[in-house]
């Protein structure tokens, strides 16, 4: 079983989504998907993300946006950063997510692929 945390907002789920579905099928293990709000985790655990963003540190943003394409070339992706709109108010999305994952879904992200007791997923 591998536990996959992601937050539609993060360029890092979007790397790791691409990546994460392939290995689980590669080693025939099922994937738990966990929607989190890493704005929430960010808000109790690291609060200086934010004044981060207001202040950058010059280097760390370069490294940031180097690692970034670092592996988004070596999982075969294009990502643009900074995307167009950032940071992203994923809430809503999540809510979607949690609400798929909660009604038994296979993926909470994608196509519909089963069916719960109650809804069609």
């Amino acid at each position: 079983m591998i536990e996959f945390f992601f937050d539609c907002s993060s360029p890092w789920t979007y790397l790791a989504f691409h990546n994460i579905q392939p290995l689980a099928k590669e080693f025939g293990a099922e994937i738990s998907w966990r929607p989190i709000l890493v704005g929430g985790i960010f808000n109790t655990i690291n609060p200086s993300v934010y004044a981060s963003r207001e202040k950058p540190v010059e280097a760390k943003v370069n490294y940031t946006k180097k690692d970034m394409a670092d592996w988004a070339r070596s999982a075969g992706l294009a990502i643009k950063m900074r995307p167009t709109v950032f940071p992203v108010n994923s809430v809503k999305a999540m809510r979607g997510c949690i609400w798929r994952s909660r009604a038994r879904c296979s993926s909470p992200i994608g196509a519909a692929t089963r069916t719960s007791r109650r809804t069609r997923c």
